[in-house]
């Protein structure tokens, strides 16, 4: 077995075990993988996301932001992102789903970014906007509304 397909079948392994938040699950699955397994986890990610559907390498879904991140807001506060039609579409996202960093007062990190500035101290730090920037052809990325 290859070691992609390993560390896909560990990583789908902990996400139906409920270690599928992401910061967690990535943890997890270096702990479980080594080092090594972090240079591909934002394709282990979408993978063990695709696996529902499909354990083939040539079938990576491309997840929206919440299901990427496994986020679901609250109950009482509901993620922007989520809701925001405005973007719909953007880099094949439902809604703002695929463009989350566009969109104030989304939730991630354990605290709300209530503007486009923290927005952009944050994001640009983030693994599931690195995917979706990795997954856009060159000059077809969208980082600013």
């Amino acid at each position: 077995m290859g070691v992609l397909k390993h560390y896909v079948i560990i990583g789908r392994m902990l996400h139906c075990c409920g270690n599928n938040e992401y910061p967690r699950w990535k943890e997890r699955l270096l702990e479980a993988c080594g080092q090594s397994a972090g240079e591909h986890i934002l394709n282990i990610r979408k993978w063990v996301i695709s696996a529902g559907s499909s354990m083939n390498p040539q079938y990576v879904a491309q997840p929206n932001c919440w299901e990427f991140m496994a986020c679901h807001g609250t109950k009482d506060a509901p993620c922007p992102a989520r809701n925001d039609r405005a973007f719909n579409g953007t880099h094949g996202g439902n809604n703002a789903g695929r463009a989350c960093w566009m969109v104030k007062g989304t939730r991630c990190a354990d605290s709300t970014q209530e503007t486009l500035q923290e927005k952009t101290a944050l994001c640009g730090q983030c693994d599931f906007m690195r995917s979706v920037r990795n997954d856009e052809p060159a000059g077809d990325f969208r980082i600013m509304p």
